[in-house]
Order: C-alpha cells, then sequence, then structure tokens
C-alpha cells in the first residue's frame, strides 16, 4: 500500500465564481536498477616493527598478496574492473591503546587494497577467497598486548554499485516520475474540489541538496558454508535505487473554487 500526502497550496484567486491560481506540489521519484559492479577493500595494518623500513616491507609483501589475488579476479574485457592500492602511511606509535600499549616507540604502516570487479554473479566464490587469505594465519588478527611485529588484514563489507553513465539515466526517470507524482497529486486536488478547467506546469525546481543513491551492502558474512557448518549467508545484492523530489508549480482555471480543501491523505 502507498501512502502519499498531497501537499498542494492555492495561492492567488480571481473571482467569486471562477478561481485562477497557482499550487505547487512535492513530487517523488523512485527507480531501480541491479548491481553491475562490487567493491570491496582489504585494509592491512603493520605494528611494533623496531626498524621503520620493516613495517614498511611487512605491509607492503601483504598487500602484494591480496592484489594478485584480487587482479586474478579481474574481468579482462571490461576496462572498469579494477585492483589498486593506496600506498597508505608509516607512523611511529606515541599512544598506548589496548593493541599496541607495547609499542610506543615502534613503527606501523597501514594501507587498503580495493576491488572493483563487474563479475557480480562470481563474486560469491571472490569473496570467500578472499576472507580465507585475510583470515589465513599469515593475515590474523593479532591478540592484546603484544609487543613483537605483527601484520594482520581485515576485509570491508562488499558494496554493490552502479556506474556512474547509469546513475545519470536514472536520475532522469526518476525526475519524470517525480513530475508524474506531483501531477496526480495535482489531480487529487482537482477531483476533490472545483474541477479545474484548464492547467500547466509552469515551474519545476528540485529541492536543494539530495542524495540520490542509495547503495544496497552485501547482507551476510559468508558465501558458503565452512565445513562441518550448518549454516551460510548467501551472498546476494538488493537493487540499487535512485530517488529525485521535485517541487512541480502548477497554474490553472477552473469552476466555482471558494474553499480549496485540506491535504488530504490518500491510501
Amino acid at each position: 500500500m502507498k501512502t502519499l500526502i498531497m501537499m498542494g497550496l492555492v495561492s492567488t484567486f480571481s473571482g467569486g465564481t471562477a478561481m485562477a491560481g497557482v499550487s505547487t506540489f512535492v513530487g517523488e521519484g523512485h527507480v531501480s536498477h541491479p548491481a553491475e559492479y562490487i567493491e570491496v577493500s582489504v585494509t592491512i595494518q603493520s605494528m611494533c616493527f623496531a626498524d621503520v623500513n620493516d613495517a614498511r616491507n611487512a605491509t607492503n609483501d601483504a598487500a602484494k598478496k591480496v592484489l594478485d589475488l584480487m587482479r586474478g579476479k579481474l574481468d579482462s574485457a571490461n576496462p572498469k574492473d579494477a585492483a589498486y592500492t593506496s600506498g597508505g602511511s608509516t607512523t611511529r606509535h606515541t599512544i598506548s591503546n589496548q593493541i599496541n600499549q607495547f609499542c610506543v616507540g615502534k613503527f606501523g604502516k597501514s594501507t587498503n587494497v580495493t576491488l572493483l570487479t563487474s563479475s557480480v554473479s562470481d563474486f560469491e566464490k571472490t569473496f570467500e577467497d578472499l576472507e580465507n587469505l585475510v583470515y589465513s594465519d599469515a593475515l590474523n588478527m593479532p591478540t592484546r598486548g603484544i609487543d613483537a611485529p605483527v601484520t594482520y588484514a581485515t576485509i570491508q563489507t562488499p558494496i554493490a554499485r552502479i556506474y556512474s553513465e547509469t546513475i545519470i539515466k536514472l536520475e532522469r526517470e526518476a525526475l519524470i516520475g517525480a513530475i508524474e507524482n506531483a501531477k496526480f497529486e495535482f489531480q487529487v486536488m482537482v477531483d476533490h474540489s472545483c474541477g479545474v478547467s484548464s492547467f500547466q506546469i509552469t515551474k519545476t525546481e528540485e529541492p536543494g541538496i539530495q542524495r540520490d543513491v542509495f547503495s544496497n551492502p552485501y547482507a551476510g558474512t559468508r558465501g558458503t558454508p565452512r565445513r562441518g557448518s550448518n549454516s551460510a549467508a548467501p551472498v546476494s545484492f538488493a537493487d540499487i535505487w535512485v530517488s529525485k523530489g521535485l517541487n512541480v508549480e502548477f497554474t490553472f482555471e477552473g469552476g466555482r473554487c471558494d474553499v480549496v480543501p485540506p491535504a488530504d491523505i490518500i491510501n
């Protein structure tokens, strides 16, 4: 069931038995599209190294393993597929906390490795391979209170995305839908009041800054069950929604419209 709130307001009148006026309605348009590519990143962190070069090398070596795996998942036929690293930064530990409380004065480095893949249907296997590498013994999360050099990795939640040219196309479709929605609300006013004889749309305007694209993150921790496990969260991505709001101004003339009814809620 869809609920629409009629928001039209008549701002000008002329004559006692005839009416001319202007009403503005807020229309909403929503369109969706299946995911065109998936973005997933792995963060690699080294810490507690006495030598700055050792911290760099440990992080870079781990990043190369992840990057090599990601590059093996790229679709060579799609130039938009990519795997890359941010390069990261090297720092000296100066503040004690739960993990590096014994590492003050030593060095660490962090970097991100990112995969953009258009092989959406094959992503379940890709994600499992990434998890197997990231959570292997070589790159596992350290326990608290360690002061020996350690390098570990964490995998971020994959995000379903669509390409920029698709977003532009969907935005146009959403704006058309917003106009149609506003026209529906205007017609509700007409049907519940005086019977407008003629009208025209005189202005459309987007209300302020809008967040147009809504990505749907991957909902699960693993695509296939581990050996001995009885459950699994399947890899699936919902469609990406693009929404637009539009203020649509109507100028109209009609019959006897001495009073415009209050806002209606149409179920």
